[in-house]
């Protein structure tokens, strides 16, 4: 129950140093490109990256970009961190040391995206955040990574193909120097 409770606390909504926000910003788009180009890379079957197109595929559609955006990167990523990052890892931490948090919550995060493809890299992408989450005793700064994240899907989508691998090798090096300034 939440009576008695602050809400913004329950979700971990605790400030942080806003100099480090265009570090998280950059992370997380930084975090998408590599995540995309890996898997683009991978030696995967034909029908486990067509299942995982398809699920994705049907975010795009008629609706005006910027409401696209709106709801599926900015109230998206909100909604999720608030949800696993805040309300998720408050409670089990309430009952298990915090490793055993940061793997639950994360392959219950995983699990939550569907198809094969997503279900493993979002749990990868569920333990930094929870990392985040521990560092910073906040969820502003998962949030901030996991806005950016799914903001740059629209603009991978629209990129040239020549560009991907000069963009990709970039991805690499910034998340390097992200994760060297988070962690």
């Amino acid at each position: 129950t939440m009576r008695g409770r602050n809400p913004a606390a329950e979700c971990g909504l605790h400030p942080v140093n806003l100099l480090r926000c265009p570090t998280f910003l950059l992370f997380g788009a930084a975090l998408n490109v590599f995540v995309s180009g890996t898997i683009s890379f991978l030696p995967l079957p034909e029908e486990v990256l067509a299942a995982f197109e398809n699920q994705y595929a049907a975010l795009y559609g008629e609706t005006p970009l910027w409401l696209e955006i709106l709801s599926i990167a900015v109230i998206t990523g909100i909604t999720e961190e608030l949800i696993f990052r805040g309300l998720v890892n408050s409670r089990l931490a309430r009952a298990l040391p915090a490793r055993s948090v940061i793997f639950v919550s994360s392959v219950i995060f995983g699990l939550a995206h569907g198809v094969l493809v997503a279900v493993v890299y979002s749990a990868l992408l569920g333990m930094v955040f929870c990392i985040m989450y521990e560092k910073f005793r906040s969820a502003i700064p998962s949030i901030l990574t996991h806005v950016a994240f799914n903001a740059t899907s629209y603009l991978l989508a629209a990129m040239d193909e020549r560009w991907m691998l000069p963009v990709y090798l970039f991805s690499i090096a910034a998340v390097l120097f992200c994760a060297y300034r988070i962690f």
